[in-house]
């Protein structure tokens, strides 16, 4: 079980970037992203769709992601729209904290003012427990940094705690993982309406195949779906499907599509 843990630290794959929170008016996710626990030795694998994970990736980690919606920020006749994040990793959070830095630029159609809004991000990490086959670690994100256009004023913050555990199935490891936090303007307040209130949020992922993770969260009145998956013989390159709001709870439902590289730099 000691290696599957290492890997949970030391191999994580970013599946996609930061700017959703604003691009899918999702802003209870503020920092979305999905996290793997793939590993040059292949195996099954957890990710999470629609919800930031506490466990971030090592030091001098960079990543690009790129993600389609369909429609803009959920709501029925828009238009789909794409964001653009980019993100890199300093610190140490199993000896002392580790930070993911983060830039994120919304509205990225070419009949628009490409990267006319966006903002920076900021996740401070740390792990709070390692067992014989689990780890668990507690972070906090800003989201909405320094904005522009239509992100200017929108910072918003979240605390929440990951764990991930390993189960042996009989010559097989199988990965899962959840979180559950809380963070400001995490839910809408009514059906159909754009107002949002601070609230909790909560993911749970489980590895299906050596490359598809299967995961679900939402908040008290909405669910999201999502899969996540590895790309064969592409080490750091990943994408995630899933829908926001599977039910219409909100009237918020909208498909997303990402894909992300990631890169380690130095040791």
């Amino acid at each position: 079980m000691k290696k599957h843990l290492k890997n949970s630290i030391a191999a994580v794959a970013m599946l996609a970037g930061g700017a959703t929170a604003a691009l899918a008016d999702q802003t209870y996710t503020l920092d979305p992203m999905a996290v793997s626990t793939q590993s040059a030795g292949g195996g099954l694998f957890a990710t999470q769709f629609g919800a930031p994970s506490a466990i971030i990736a090592p030091k001098n980690t960079g990543f690009v992601a790129a993600q389609l919606v369909d429609p803009r920020g959920g709501i029925k006749g828009s238009d789909k729209d794409g964001d653009i994040s980019f993100g890199y990793t300093l610190g140490n959070p199993v000896s002392g904290v580790g930070v993911m830095l983060g830039m994120d630029i919304t509205s990225v159609k070419a009949d628009k003012d490409f990267g006319d809004s966006g903002s920076f991000s900021l996740t401070l990490s740390r792990m709070l427990h390692a067992g014989p086959n689990s780890v668990t670690f507690g972070a906090i994100t800003g989201s909405g940094l320094g904005g522009w256009g239509s992100q200017k004023n929108n910072e918003r913050a979240s605390a929440y705690v990951t764990q991930m555990r390993f189960y042996d199935m009989g010559g097989k490891t199988l990965p899962v993982m959840w979180t559950l936090g809380y963070g400001q303007d995490a839910k809408y307040v009514g059906n159909g309406t754009s107002t949002k209130e601070d609230g909790f949020f909560w993911a749970f992922g489980v590895g299906a195949t050596d490359f598809m993770s299967v995961s679900m969260s939402g908040t008290e009145n909405q669910a999201n779906f999502g899969l996540g998956f590895r790309i064969p013989g592409v080490d750091g390159l990943s994408m995630s499907l899933g829908q926001y709001d599977i039910t219409n709870n909100t009237n918020r439902t909208q498909t997303a599509l990402s894909v992300a590289y990631s890169m380690k730099f130095g040791k």
